[in-house]
């Protein structure tokens, strides 16, 4: 699944990467939380952070990974 990044929203406590795939276009991890590594297209070097990957639809299912350390 390739994907694009949209926007990160930081709610104080938990950082969201917000991309414009949604829990249709892959439903694994929604149904039964399977791991996918998210390797980026372009490699910035860019500082590390922790976030939950979401798609756009407004569902608490809609996630891709919890709490996973990526570049910001």
């Amino acid at each position: 699944l390739l994907t694009e990044l949209q926007f990160i929203n930081n709610t104080g406590h938990k950082n969201f990467v917000i991309v414009d795939a949604a829990m249709n276009d892959l439903i694994r991890p929604a149904l039964y939380e399977s791991f996918h590594e998210l390797i980026p297209v372009t490699k910035k070097g860019s500082a590390k952070m922790v976030a939950d990957i979401v798609g756009p639809v407004c569902e608490s299912g809609d996630c891709f990974a919890h709490d996973r350390k990526i570049s910001a």
